[in-house]
């Protein structure tokens, strides 16, 4: 398998957007992250005050 320069870059950018994302989620009051497979939890009435 070949990897270029262009598909390191790619993923790189990709990370530090899903890296962004994360941590502008988890530094707001009620998110979370689950211990044990570590995807992010809050409830639903954190997600309704968010989407507003």
């Amino acid at each position: 398998m070949e990897v270029s320069i262009d598909n390191v870059k790619n993923r790189l950018k990709t990370w530090k957007e899903s890296y962004a994302a994360m941590s502008y989620l988890l530094n707001r009051s009620g998110f979370g992250r689950h211990p044990t497979n570590n995807t992010l939890t809050t409830p639903d009435s954190v997600w309704k005050d968010f989407l507003k």
